[in-house]
């Protein structure tokens, strides 16, 4: 009698163990997939592929340069296109390595890169290695322009994203100012299908 006893409590005992430990398994893959969907959506910007030109307007006011596809933010360092039913379609960002671009007549000429977060800590000022570093390599990459004014293109495809990138292949002067080589040219971002 005392031996069936021990045998019934040795196994409840094993099977509430088995059943806390099954429970606990299965909270750890519920937290799991909740942490895989915050996760998931790693764009960062207050302007996202899809949102109307209202929206836009409301978060950045006046374009300096408005057509029915297309307005430019040079001071927030974006310009915005738009389909034909006015919703977000594609983002271009400007980086510092458009200064080399630049004549110098105006902010128009020059856009400021954004300092805000774009995709996960990436800004308008982020260099190509932590473009690799945030998305690997890339899935195309090629050198493009002559020997003097070369630059890197990449182009990810990353969580529902086409991220293009241009980037300086090598140190460049403006005036008194040195781009690295690795300096972001622009940025353009749309969803790949």
């Amino acid at each position: 009698m005392q031996r069936t006893i021990q045998i019934i409590i040795t196994l409840a005992f094993t099977l509430s163990f088995a059943f806390m430990l099954f429970m606990g398994c299965n909270d750890r893959k519920q937290d799991h997939s909740k942490s895989q969907q915050i996760s998931y959506d790693v764009w960062q910007y207050p302007i996202q592929l899809g949102d109307s030109r209202a929206k836009v307007h409301k978060l950045l006011g006046s374009a300096t340069r408005t057509t029915p596809q297309l307005e430019e933010y040079p001071l927030s360092g974006v310009s915005i296109s738009f389909d034909g039913m006015a919703k977000v379609i594609k983002l271009w960002f400007a980086g510092p390595g458009c200064s080399v671009y630049s004549d110098n007549d105006g902010i128009q000429n020059n856009p400021l890169p954004t300092e805000h977060l774009i995709f996960f800590d990436l800004t308008g000022s982020t260099n190509e290695a932590r473009f690799r570093q945030a998305f690997g390599v890339p899935q195309r990459e090629s050198q493009e322009g002559s020997a003097a004014k070369r630059e890197l293109h990449c182009i990810w495809r990353y969580q529902g994203y086409l991220v293009d990138a241009l980037f300086l292949f090598a140190e460049r002067n403006q005036g008194d100012k040195i781009f690295a080589k690795g300096t972001l040219v622009w940025l353009e971002v749309s969803r790949a299908i």
